[in-house]
């Protein structure tokens, strides 16, 4: 990531200055690495290495989450119902962050998107701020757990009576 792009997201983390910022950081090349040239907020804190995010998101100090949207993320944001802000990369992820934000999971940003500060602010100021948003947003999660609930619920049925008939 580019000094710019990281001073960027640090902008945007600064000027919320009610809220914490977890962010999970690596970057290859330690002699270029732009935490070094650019001073991190107070409401900042990155972490290097492993991070168990499903213990971040059942945290109830948990607000929001900034995905790249793979699927797994993706799922336990829904599960966990952490609204979402999704900055897809490759792979499957921007196919993710279209379906999910069409049905209303997630905000999505475009990260080459020149105007990519003011539209992550915008993004993630709605998911944490906007009640009429959150609202859509427990409602669309809690219909989509009750999916999942009741297709595991479905497949461990038919597993206990596949088992009784052996």
């Amino acid at each position: 990531m580019s000094v710019d792009l990281f001073g960027k997201y640090l902008n945007v983390f600064k000027s919320f200055e009610n809220y914490s910022f977890i962010w999970k950081f690596d970057y290859d090349d330690k002699n270029q690495d732009p935490k070094r040239e650019i001073g991190i907020p107070e409401n900042v804190k990155i972490q290097e290495g492993y991070i168990q995010q499903t213990t971040l998101l059942a945290n109830e100090s948990t607000k929001a989450m900034i995905t790249h949207c793979g699927y797994n993320s993706l799922l336990e944001g829904v599960y966990f119902q952490i609204p979402m802000v999704c900055i897809p990369n490759n792979s499957d992820q921007p196919y993710n962050a279209y379906a999910a934000e069409s049905r209303g999971y997630v905000e999505e940003v475009d990260f080459r998107d020149e105007n990519l500060e003011v539209h992550l602010k915008n993004a993630l100021g709605k998911v944490l701020n906007d009640e009429d948003w959150k609202y859509e947003f427990k409602g669309n999660t809690n219909e989509l757990n009750g999916i999942m609930n009741e297709s595991k619920g479905k497949f461990i049925q038919a597993m206990k009576e596949m088992i009784g008939n052996m």
